[in-house]
């Protein structure tokens, strides 16, 4: 078991699936461990009566060859790095599989930011070396029914890339919260929707998303951290802003914070496969988020109602210097957006009523804008039925 926060690896004894024991601890840096920096992902293999762990370091841009043969004492075996001995596909290797091939064991690694696949023989495990090196744009016969065509994006490569949405709820400190957060955890489907993101994109790295209270009613993503911060305060915030409107107020936070979310994924996505946005991010991520629950149908569109009235009923002060646009003009830009999508429904008459018309007849053109733009920055993360 790998540990990115503790740069190590957990040998555990799980014969007695009941009592698990630990056997060994591996660490970057000690014992001539040196390819352990924010481990990843292991193998298991069995060469010549010996089993040796493979291990993926994101940060060390390499993999580490471990004898675990005597589980209780793990050796280093070998070590293997991006741009050493020609290796050049193992900047942040993400996943990992091993096979035997004539006779010989090869590592098949994905990177996650050199869109490739680095194929390692280990026959050798004391002396690596490498076979070959698959990028985005080659043409390669993996085997008579297998082929990556000269257009296939790495997200269509099957599971060897792909992260998850990981959501988990830690404990209130104000008891007015401890409700809130069982209502947040039986609403999860409408509020995060994991599902529909992981079936529409490729993500490169697992993305946590972590409900806990903060001292402040606010949410944001952590790049160091791959972590959405979603904050009990913000759900309470926004159940009373709801029961000032007409909206029913379980259903309006639900959608707001589904929009909420939708935003910080945004920051996410353009974090993890590094999009060139220009502008305030802030602003590409409101529109990351209103263009993805524009596909969504109604539902998508009753979300960005619910975030509209959260906006519209807002007194929150925005100074001029702030990466945010000002309430105001989120407000309309979403507006503009979703009665640009909708112009020949009820959905779009009703948004249409919000907005100046000096702004409205534009907003066809700004919603093909923005849709296209967006299309073109996912083409290659996008799952091939979605294409």
């Amino acid at each position: 078991m790998t540990s990115r926060d503790s740069d190590g690896v957990q040998v555990i004894d799980i014969t007695n699936p009941k009592n698990p024991t630990p056997t060994s601890s591996i660490f970057y840096g000690q014992d001539g461990f040196d390819a352990l920096y924010y481990p990843h992902n292991i193998a298991v293999s069995e060469i010549d009566d010996r089993t040796y762990a493979l291990v993926t370091s994101l940060e060390s841009d390499g993999v580490q060859v471990i004898d675990i043969t005597n589980p209780k004492n793990p050796t280093p075996k070998s070590s293997i790095f991006d741009g050493q001995n020609g290796f050049n596909a193992l900047d942040s290797p993400y996943g990992i599989t091993v096979s035997e091939i004539d006779d010989r064991t090869y590592a098949l690694v994905t990177s996650l930011y050199r869109d490739g696949v680095q194929v390692i023989d280990i026959t050798n495990p004391k002396n690596p070396t490498l076979a070959s090196s698959v990028f985005h744009g080659d043409v390669v016969v993996l085997d008579e029914d297998v082929t990556i065509k000269e257009d296939m994006p790495v997200s269509d490569m099957g599971d060897m890339v792909g992260g998850d949405v990981i959501v988990s709820y830690e404990e209130a400190d104000d008891p007015i919260h401890y409700g809130l957060r069982t209502w947040l955890a039986d609403n999860e489907d409408t509020i995060i929707d994991t599902d529909s993101i992981i079936s529409y994109l490729t993500l490169h790295s697992d993305i946590r998303v972590v409900f806990e209270s903060c001292g402040q009613a606010n949410a944001w993503y952590s790049a160091a951290s791959d972590q959405i911060t979603m904050c009990y305060e913000l759900a309470d915030k926004y159940t009373t802003i709801f029961r000032e409107s007409d909206i029913d107020t379980p259903y309006g936070v639900a959608n707001a914070l589904h929009w909420i979310f939708m935003h910080e994924l945004g920051h996410a996505v353009i974090d993890m496969y590094d999009l060139p946005i220009t502008g305030q991010e802030e602003d590409a991520a409101d529109q990351f988020a209103t263009i993805m629950l524009l596909r969504e149908g109604t539902e998508g569109a009753n979300a960005l109602l619910a975030i509209v009235t959260v906006y519209a009923y807002s007194t929150d002060y925005t100074p001029s210097w702030d990466t945010h646009s000002f309430d105001s003009q989120r407000y309309y830009n979403m507006l503009c957006l979703l009665y640009g999508k909708h112009q020949d429904d009820d959905i779009g008459r009703y948004a249409e009523g919000l907005i100046p018309e000096s702004r409205a007849i534009y907003c066809a053109e700004e919603y093909r804008d923005a849709a296209n733009a967006w299309s073109i920055l996912l083409d290659d993360y996008v799952h091939a039925q979605y294409d």
